[in-house]
């Protein structure tokens, strides 16, 4: 059949081995047909998985996917807000601290003036009393002086009058001599 012997022998090996391997497929109890048929169900059995089983979990999968994108790109910029937030924090840490000793530095100030002012009061209050008190005393002084003045002027009457009414000289004499006596100023 064929010119060439060792294409011959080669074609009759191809048939020995299919044959060999129907036999095989045989005695596993398959055949052509019952492949096909096997063929034939595990295609519509991929389908069936592709279509109602892959797809829902690669589309399940791939939204996950996505939200766990969204959720790192979301940890970013949280955290980059965060990093904002502390910076502002630290800001108004720092102002609220420069606002505290600007605050204690007003209130020393505030305190010194009015220590200043009570004491300037203090000082003028004092002054009104010490000049007052000085008043007073003047005053307690010159009614005294007068007090005194009276009391001696009073003696003096008195002595006088003893005095004139051992000499026994008239009531008008006396009168005139007592008279002169009170005019006169004492030193």
């Amino acid at each position: 059949m064929f010119p060439i012997p060792v294409l011959a022998e080669a074609a009759q090996s191809t048939s020995q081995l299919a044959t060999a391997d129907s036999n095989v497929l045989t005695s596993l109890g398959l055949d052509w047909g019952s492949f096909g048929f096997y063929l034939i169900c595990f295609g519509i059995t991929f389908f069936g998985l592709h279509r109602f089983l892959f797809k829902p979990m690669a589309k399940l999968i791939q939204s996950r996917r996505d939200q766990i994108t969204e959720n790192i790109d979301l940890q970013k910029t949280l955290k980059i807000n965060l990093d904002e937030l502390e910076h502002q924090r630290a800001g108004v840490r720092e102002s609220m601290n420069n606002l505290r000793i600007e605050t204690l530095e007003s209130s020393k100030q505030e305190a010194k003036t009015l220590a200043e002012q009570i004491t300037a009061q203090a000082t003028t209050q004092a002054q009104t009393i010490i000049t007052e008190a000085t008043a007073d005393a003047t005053n307690i002084k010159a009614n005294a002086k007068s007090e005194i003045e009276k009391e001696v002027l009073a003696m003096w009457q008195d002595i006088i009058t003893v005095n004139l009414k051992n000499l026994k000289i008239g009531q008008e004499a006396q009168t005139q001599a007592i008279e002169q006596l009170l005019k006169t100023p004492i030193k």
